[in-house]
């Protein structure tokens, strides 16, 4: 990534100002909806943005309180994958916060299910946001994805940071189409470098932090079913519905619970001047580390766990370092929340899920 050089500036914490405004984009998921509960707990106003009328209608009843005192409203946008997605969500705001972006393995065209709507949409916000002197700063949520350099595999005895970017390439995404994993992974570093690019070229008012986390998963507050599950979620699921008999493949190596990457998200719009990256990240995952857990923690629940091969290890691999976040970010000086308590949070949901389901049937 060396064509890209940030211009990293010196970060000390500002605060959000009264009548401050924040855009959330895709308020409906999974992550966003984490933003927006933080954001409305601390007082802030949020614009937030969904795909239709269905989504906003629930939101607006679940935060009907918020509503009422004109501290919330949300605006459709059903389709992030034009330029003129965001040209109305903008206007009148002073901070930005870009999370809607396709996290998905069910795909038949890389560019048209992935690349277009994380790219796209991630150019027509700045490009929208930057005809708007109001607007401060802009935080996208990118991956951890964007930083791991995948033909390095497993690379023992190194640890990603910052500096590290990932050499997946447009044409790589493209050439995808029967490896989503891959596919997914560049639409993320393509939409960041669009994001970096866009600072260097257009030098807007606002400056732009980026929020790069590893898998995400812990308890949800959106509206969801287990039919309708992000996919980090899903992914346990199908380890722990009771239907498998063997553990997957683990394809990340590394986790962060979805509250600390909201929390990073809003802390992000404290930091005074700030061209950043920020990892955030726990720990290392296993499934055979999760399975583990979920056996000893539930033993209830043992039939409905896959056993593998209890106590194994994975092999010597790379490392993840959230550091500079720690010492940065407010909020999280004490580290954050621990793979056990963020797995057992979320198992038990979903299994409270199932149990509904099926009582309703």
């Amino acid at each position: 990534m060396s064509a890209i050089k940030l211009k990293a500036r010196e970060i000390v914490t500002r605060i959000v100002m009264p009548g401050d405004i924040i855009l959330v984009s895709g308020i409906s998921g999974f992550l966003a909806a984490h933003v927006l509960s933080q954001l409305l707990e601390k007082g802030y106003s949020v614009r937030g943005t969904v795909r239709d009328e269905k989504k906003r209608d629930w939101i607006l009843e679940k935060y009907k309180t918020f509503v009422d005192e004109n501290r919330l409203q949300v605006i459709i946008v059903p389709d992030a994958a034009r330029e003129d997605a965001f040209e109305e969500a903008v206007k009148g705001m002073t901070f930005v916060i870009h999370i809607a972006s396709p996290f998905h393995f069910k795909i038949t065209d890389p560019k048209i299910d992935l690349l277009d709507p994380a790219i796209i949409g991630t150019r027509g916000l700045l490009t929208h946001a930057a005809k708007h002197s109001s607007i401060k700063r802009v935080v996208i949520t990118s991956s951890f994805a964007s930083i791991l350099d995948p033909s390095y595999g497993w690379r023992p005895g190194y640890t990603y940071t910052e500096a590290d970017w990932s050499p997946l390439t447009y044409e790589d995404g493209l050439a995808a189409k029967d490896d989503p994993f891959t596919a997914y992974r560049t639409s993320k570093v393509e939409a960041e470098r669009t994001a970096w690019r866009f600072l260097e070229t257009e030098k807007p008012s606002f400056d732009i932090v980026t929020i790069c986390p590893p898998l995400i998963w812990g308890p949800m507050i959106h509206q969801v079913t287990l039919d309708t599950l992000n996919e980090s979620n899903r992914q346990l699921w199908d380890v722990i519905n009771g239907e498998s008999n063997e553990l997957p493949k683990t394809m990340t190596l590394m986790f962060a619970d979805v509250r600390d990457v909201a929390k990073a998200h809003v802390s992000a719009l404290a930091l005074d001047k700030a061209n950043e990256r920020f990892v955030i990240c726990r720990g290392e995952h296993s499934w055979q580390k999760a399975a583990d857990i979920l056996r000893r923690r539930f033993p209830e629940k043992q039939s409905r766990v896959p056993i593998g091969n209890p106590g194994e290890n994975l092999p010597p691999h790379y490392k993840l370092s959230a550091e500079k976040a720690k010492r940065s970010l407010a909020g999280f000086e004490n580290g954050f929340i621990d793979y056990e308590t963020s797995l057992c949070d979320i198992a038990k949901q979903l299994w409270d899920m199932q149990a509904v389901k099926s009582f309703e049937h």
